[in-house]
């Protein structure tokens, strides 16, 4: 599920989401241009509005049975790189 989240109001982009959700979505989220502080109450206000529907989160891992190909060093470096994301896979309870 892309939201085209980087400029738009954080209350637009959960409403987006949340309108767009359901078991099996991939949600990618960028910090970019957003204070910290906007991201994380963004962030509480999906992460909320799912569990209330039931859903919960995963990971990659979890959700292939197998570990990723990056070590944690590189996912920092990259990090380092790209910025800030967040990325859940959305499962039933």
């Amino acid at each position: 599920m892309r939201v085209f989240d980087t400029r738009k109001k954080a209350e637009n982009v959960v409403e987006r989401i949340l309108s767009k959700v359901r078991e099996g979505s991939i949600i990618l989220l960028h910090e970019g241009c957003r204070d910290p502080v906007n991201f994380r109450e963004m962030v509480d206000s999906v992460v909320q509005g799912i569990r209330g529907r039931g859903l919960t989160f995963t990971d990659l891992e979890a959700l292939t049975g197998r570990q990723a190909y990056q070590s944690a060093s590189e996912r920092r470096a990259l990090r380092g790189l790209y910025g800030r994301s967040l990325a859940a896979i959305i499962t039933r309870e």
